[in-house]
This record gives C-alpha cells, structure tokens and sequence, in this order.
C-alpha cells in the first residue's frame, strides 16, 4: 500500500471495525464465544460435505456419518439417519452430499460405489441404498431435483454418471480427459439450474461442463497447460457468472455460463493474501459496502488458509477486512479462529455464513448480534413448566438492541411473543451489551401459545441497522391431562365397554378405568380396575372391563395419564348430557352376540 494512502486507509480500517454495525453490516465478522461457535457438534472425523437444507438445518457428512444439525439451537438435531451398517448394506464412508429440494432427500455418494438417499420427512429409517458401479470410488456429487438426476464422479475411473434417482439407473455416463493427461482429480461438483448444466472442477486446469439429460461433455481451459488446481464453484443468483476458485495461484476464475468461456482468471481476481482457497459460496447481503450496492447485492465469501475473502460480485472487487497494522498487504481476509474448508451460506433475511472448518467444526460470519441463552430454570426446580408454575430464561446479546421472545414459528421471528408475570409482552432493549436479561414467563399467562411436550422458545434481538440475531431453546410443559370424554357405556357377558373420545396431546400415555356399583364410590376410588394405552390413531378410545357380575349395574369413571406421571385433575362419571356413566352386564344374543359382538354399539 502506498504511504499516500494510509489516511484513507486509517479511516476504511475505523469504518470498518468500529462502525460496522451501520455501514458494513453483511456478514464481516466471525462469531465466537465460549461454548461455540465455533461448534464441535460431535463431529469425529474430517468434513466431506456441507449443505444448508433451508435457514434452520444443515447437513453435514464425515466418515461413514449423514448428520442432521438444528441450526435454531445449533445443536445435533433431535432426530437422526440410522447407523450405516453392512447388514443393511449402507456402509461406507460418504464422500459427497447434495440436497434434493423437490424430493426433499439428502443424496450420498459413498466410496464403495452406492448411492444412499435419505428420506428428510422420514429421517429415522434406514436410507435407500443402489450401487452405481461396484469398480467406483463414488466422490462429488450435485443433484438437478426438477429432473430428479444426480451427476456424481467415480473419482477412481475418471467417470461422470447422471442417475435418475427415482428409477435408480445410471442414465448417461462420460469419460471425458484433460489433453492426454491421465493422473488428474475431479474436485467438485455444482449443479446450475440456469442453464441446466453440471460442472466439474479438476485439478488439471480444466473445468468439465455437461448437460442434465445429455451424455455430451465440453471442456473449458482455464490453464491446461499449468495444470492448476481448481477447487470450490458458485454461481451469481442470475446465474449468469460461475466463480471457481484457482488453489494454485490463488484466485478467483470467472466463466461466463451462457458461453461456457472464461471472462476472467486468477490473475485477474487475485486472493494473495488467502493462500490456498477451497471453496466459495455467493450470498445476497442486505446493508453492503456503501457505494457498492446493486439491486440485489451479492457477495463470494472465499474460504482460505488465512480466513474469508470477500469479494463484491458487482464489481469484482476483493475487500480489504485484514488486520489494520499490516498496512502493507491488500486484499486481506476475514481473520478467523479455525482455518476454514467448506461453507454454505443462509438467506439474505437471516444472514449468516457457515465454515466447515478443517477441525471439523462449525463456524459462523454474520453481522447479526450474537445471543447466547445462560440459563432456563422452572420454579418447581424440576426440568418443566407446571400449570401454576413459572420458567425463567436468562439470556445476553454482544450488541445493543431491541428484543423479543417468542414462542413457536421459526427463525423468522413469525412465533407469538410470549407474556411475563403482569401481562406485559417479553420486549424490551438491550441497552448494555453483554449484560443479563432475565425475564420470568408464567404458564397462566401463556396457556394458549404453548403445547404440551417440547416448544421452541426463541429470543431475538435486532440493532440499529435491522440486523436480526436469534437464538432458540427448548421450553418443556408438563401439564396434567384434561378430562376424558365419556362417549358412550355399552355393555356384554359379564363385562362392559367404555367408549372415550382419544385425548390429542402428545405426551398421552394411558387411560384410567374406575368401575363400582356405587355412583359415589366410583368417583374417589383409587384402585385402577384397568388401563388402557394411548392409540397412536383415531378420534376413539374403547376398554373393556371384564370379570363383571351379570345383573349388576356398575358405574364408570375414567382420568387419563402422561408420559410424565400426571393424572387429569378431574375424573369424569358422567356422559356429555350429564347422566352417570353406568352400565349393566348381561348375556347378548342374537347375529350380533353369535358374531361376538355386544350391546356396546
């Protein structure tokens, strides 16, 4: 940098790190924070795949692993694929993952050759597993889901497959070569929907293009003649540019998609100060670099040995976000804690950058306010929210700000702002930043917004440039039972029948029958004559109360239990038009006793 320009950088640096907040506010910064992010995540093994499903899961691959992550909580979600295992026979380590938005599947190629997919609305079952090849080492793979094809690279053979994923048959393959050269990789694989075309990058200088649906497979010399090493690709949200990112050099490689030619290489868009880049993804940004907006603004984040570079797509232009001392070095990156690998990037309206980092975590860019929740706490001391008790979240935001606590909905702060002790809504201002909030949610107050079980309890806080952070936890209600609807009492030989109507909470575990000759007695009894399991189906409950005296009219009184031992409050003994709840048992007869049937219809 020349000596004339440091009052000009002087002052880019103070913008940039001391008021970014309301000049520079895309994601240009890394989060971290004791606890995560980064986050470990369990991850065991090197990073294979990354993809972001939507704002609030990501998919993530290492070893023979398909994991799910809740990116609400930034935790391993909830529910998860089954162990790979040869009895099933879906072992094998996983070398590639791409999402199928239409079928909404996770597709997998593993090295042993097979194709794995893993069915996200039913995440729990064992994968469908087909075999591409049985001589392929299965490795990068990218999915057209309108076309339900996935193009995916025998890494081994120098193979490219297209598999149509519903018949499971390989449709189109092609070997294509880089001059003669026989000994190169191919990287990456990137589906772009414009123009209906898989690429592929080598590490021969060369970048293949094929078509969905084709055979067909052109060739774009980037530098063939170097050989250089091309990695990561992402595509403008017009699609009409696809950056590649040039690991030899390094730089930034820029084709023209509709022609299939390169407009501008590495040394046209030089990352020096980032050595050895990886991959790159292109966001659409809200509050970008003054004077650099576009109608829809979009930025490359590129990922590097030294962090993230940047660099406005708009223009081409790399941003200098280094350390402000090294006054001597252009183009520097976002300094970051891990060296950076893989990454995906959310929506423009929830604004974060995620890095697969080379340790296996999980980092984070954003301008956001990060918040972390310290502590949930109930007033009965046991881990649930009563019907007349109270939960007390403690959270801190590192930004001022306005917040909101909302339960229900998602990241998009669409659940319902939940009520404090005094009626009063859980909005407010962070006026200093880092410091507790503790705020006190009653159950009376919110009976109606939360469901019995598990809810999504989100804090969010947005500064003064409409960046929106958030954070979620798990608020946990645990409510006795309602009362249970006598439906009708029928009756058979020495038995009766009790016809509940079936309760729809989703911690239901059991109903409770009371039977006695004595219509008082029955409503205080405290021995169970029989219980009865929650349906996982239907609108009706049936017991059936057996060993009766015939000729005798017994009455009936039934509660319901949870899964966490609470009884309905109220034990009900009479039918809806308020007359008791009896019946008399006595031989049936006729087709419908012969059919063994009874007077319980």
């Amino acid at each position: 940098m020349r000596a004339c320009d440091s009052l000009l950088y002087a002052v880019f640096v103070f913008f940039l790190f001391f008021v970014p907040i309301s000049a520079w506010s895309y994601p240009s910064r890394e989060i971290t924070a004791t606890g995560g992010p980064p986050f470990t995540l369990s991850i065991t093994g090197e990073l294979t795949g990354m993809v972001l499903i939507d704002d609030e899961t990501m998919a993530l691959a290492y070893g023979d692993v398909m994991s799910l992550i809740d990116l609400r909580r930034y935790t391993r979600a909830t529910s998860q694929a089954p162990a790979l295992t040869t009895a099933d026979e879906t072992d094998g380590n996983i070398m590639g993952i791409a999402h199928d938005d239409v079928d909404d599947r996770i597709v997998a190629a593993q090295v042993d050759g097979d194709i794995l997919l893993f069915d996200l609305n039913h995440i729990t079952d064992t994968p469908i597993t087909f075999t591409v090849s049985s001589t392929a080492q299965l490795g990068p793979i990218a999915v057209d889901s309108a076309a339900a094809i996935a193009a995916v690279v025998d890494t081994k053979g120098k193979v490219l497959y297209q598999v149509n994923l519903n018949t499971r048959a390989v449709v189109n393959s092609a070997t294509p070569t880089v001059g003669t050269s026989t000994t190169f990789s191919i990287e990456r694989a990137f589906f772009l929907e414009d123009n209906l075309t898989f690429y592929f990058t080598t590490d021969a200088g060369a970048i293949f293009a094929m078509r969905s649906g084709s055979s067909s497979v052109t060739t774009i010399d980037v530098n063939t003649t170097t050989g250089i090493d091309l990695a990561g690709m992402a595509a403008t949200s017009d699609g009409a540019s696809l950056y590649v990112v040039d690991k030899t050099t390094p730089g930034l490689v820029k084709i023209d998609t509709a022609t299939n030619t390169v407009q501008k290489r590495a040394a046209d868009l030089p990352l020096a100060a980032n050595a050895s880049p990886t991959d790159i993804v292109i966001a659409t940004v809200t509050n970008p670099v003054s004077g650099a907006a576009t109608a829809t603004p979009s930025y490359a984040f590129v990922s590097g040995t030294d962090g993230i570079s940047v660099l406005n797509t708009a223009n081409d232009e790399i941003f200098d976000l280094g350390n402000p001392d090294d006054t001597d070095i252009d183009d520097e990156p976002i300094p970051t804690s891990v060296q950076p690998k893989l990454l995906a990037a959310s929506s423009s309206t929830d604004g974060y950058v995620y890095l697969g980092n080379a340790t296996g975590s999980i980092g984070l860019l954003s301008a956001n306010p990060w918040i972390t929740i310290s502590s949930l706490t109930y007033s009965t001391g046991g881990t649930s929210l009563t019907s007349d008790g109270t939960a007390t979240l403690t959270f801190q935001s590192d930004r001022t700000g306005s917040y909101s606590v909302r339960v229900g909905g998602g990241v998009t702060a669409n659940g319902t702002v939940v009520n404090l002790e005094g009626g009063s809504a859980a909005t407010g201002t962070v006026d200093t930043a880092a410091t507790n909030i503790s705020l006190v949610i009653p159950y009376t107050n919110n009976s109606s917004v939360l469901s019995e079980g598990s809810n999504n309890l989100f804090v969010f806080v947005t500064d003064s440039s409409n960046n929106r952070g958030r954070i979620a936890t798990t608020l946990t209600v645990d409510t006795p039972p309602p009362a249970v609807t006598i439906e009708s009492v029928g009756y058979g030989n020495h038995k009766i029948y009790v016809n509940m109507t079936r309760l729809s909470q989703s911690d239901i575990s059991a109903y409770n029958i009371y039977v006695a000759t004595d219509a008082t007695t029955v409503t205080t009894k405290t021995d169970i004559d029989l219980q009865v399991g929650q349906p996982s189906t239907g609108d009706t409950v049936t017991a059936e109360v057996s060993g009766l005296t015939n000729g005798t009219t017994y009455f009936v009184a039934v509660t319901a239990t949870d899964n966490g031992g609470n009884t309905s409050a109220t034990r009900t003994s009479t039918l809806a038009d308020g007359s008791a709840a009896s019946a008399l048992p006595q031989v049936t007869s006729g087709p419908a006793g012969l059919a063994g049937e009874t007077g319980c219809a």
